[in-house]
């Protein structure tokens, strides 16, 4: 009994050390960890460096009113510099040169044909005691009187209209600013009307257009340092804009690149004219091509060992670009397998 109850310890003992010894074996040897690895095999995942535009900050909407002869001579100017004005708003006057001879000349037979009319019916008036037709040579004068009268009424109207023509005035189409310029430089707008709304207009080169996308978040720095704010890209342009001289990133070197301009919504208006930076962030993930086995890598715990975590990666200029499975601050291996 007592050699049975031994047989049996030793069975259990065995039994247990076994199990231990096969559960030591399987997490030394799965597929899904590894050991701890030197600090320089070891990969920090890092931000990329952001992009830096220049730009400068411009109305959102501008009119702008140049002078114009041939709606005749200016004769006023009917806002101040740097005044606020209302779509709807007078800004500039013109007299338009009319020939108002004729009409006044018309006028004026007309007047003096009524005045004869009025006459002979006096006339008239005074001979019918001697005249027994008189009655009808008044009745006549009376009638030619009320000609004459619509005549003179008719002449008076074409005249009135003629010199109200010859008034021109120009409105203002938006609401802003208006900035009002020399009359005798006629290469500038006379009347400038800038909205209180404003942007950031920039360029980017055809070797960063990539990375300007509408809906973008950015920030914008003033260049004195005083302020920063947030933005959002809400325009790119297809179309190059500016063809500036070669680069040292361009492989031929008489060859010019092109420019794209792009315009910036601060989230709040800035200053007119302010020249500011424009800064990306790059949130793009890059490893090197080493860290990545069949799709994998190895991921630091915070144990400080090593787990096989699968990445969605793409090549890009001699690295990775991974597009998911790893994070900025993450650890990695850099040759992409445990150590033994």
């Amino acid at each position: 009994m007592r050699l049975q109850t031994k047989v049996l310890l030793i069975s259990i003992v065995s039994s247990i050390l076994a199990l231990l010894i096969i559960v030591y074996f399987a997490f030394l040897l799965a597929p899904t960890t590894s050991m701890k690895k030197d600090d320089g095999m070891v990969f920090d995942i890092k931000s990329q460096p952001e992009s830096i535009f220049q730009g400068s900050i411009q109305a959102t909407k501008e009119e702008r009113i140049n002078l114009d002869p041939s709606l005749g001579t200016l004769t006023s100017i009917n806002v101040k510099n740097q005044q606020y004005v209302n779509a709807g708003d007078v800004l500039l006057t013109y007299n338009k040169s009319v020939d108002l001879s004729s009409l006044e000349y018309a006028e004026k037979t007309a007047a003096l044909t009524l005045a004869n009319a009025k006459n002979s019916l006096a006339q008239a008036q005074a001979n019918t005691g001697r005249n027994v037709d008189g009655n009808d040579v008044i009745q006549q004068d009376k009638q030619q009187i009320a000609i004459n009268q619509l005549a003179l009424e008719e002449a008076q109207a074409n005249l009135y209209q003629a010199k109200n023509t010859q008034k021109v005035i120009i409105k203002a189409q938006e609401s802003g600013v208006a900035i009002v310029g020399d009359v005798n430089d006629t290469t500038k707008p006379i009347v400038d009307i800038l909205s209180t709304d404003t942007s950031v207009n920039a360029e980017v080169s055809e070797f960063d257009y990539s990375k300007v996308k509408v809906g973008e978040k950015v920030k914008i720095r003033t260049v004195n340092l005083n302020n920063t704010i947030t933005g959002t890209i809400d325009s790119v342009s297809q179309v190059p804009e500016i063809e500036g001289p070669s680069s040292t990133q361009n492989t031929t070197s008489n060859a010019n690149i092109a420019y794209y301009k792009f315009t910036v919504k601060p989230d709040r208006d800035l200053q007119y004219g302010f020249n500011v930076q424009i800064i990306l962030p790059n949130n793009d993930i890059m490893v090197p091509l080493s860290a990545v086995k069949d799709s994998f890598v190895e991921l630091k715990q915070a144990n400080g060992r090593f787990k096989k975590t699968k990445v969605e990666v793409q090549k890009k200029n001699g690295q990775y670009h991974v597009l998911s499975g790893l994070n900025v601050g993450d650890k990695i291996a850099k040759n992409g397998q445990a150590n033994d």
